[in-house]
């Protein structure tokens, strides 16, 4: 299941996706997630969609770097990367 959280932290909803997500792992240190979700299929978690937001997918939590909004369907396109790299800074 994954869920979404705005960047306060305040609020969190479900998240449905079109398709599968993609998390990809490499061993040079990308840990990333990319997806894409629609208005229609998230009526209550769409405006949570929001760059800096974290995105919770099997187990491991994801802050959102890149947002694309596509206009055809109201779908959000989104690059996530671990929160690992937060803690860096």
């Amino acid at each position: 299941m994954l869920s979404i959280t705005n960047y306060e932290g305040t609020l969190t909803e479900a998240l449905v996706c079109r398709g599968k997500p993609v998390v990809r792992k490499n061993i040079d240190g990308i840990f990333e997630l990319t997806l894409d979700a629609s208005q229609h299929d998230n009526p209550h978690s769409f405006n949570l969609i929001t760059e800096e937001g974290i995105v919770e997918a099997g187990g491991f939590q994801f802050r959102i770097k890149q947002l694309q909004r596509k206009s055809r369907g109201n779908v959000k396109s989104v690059l996530a990367q671990h929160i690992f790299f937060d803690n860096i800074w």
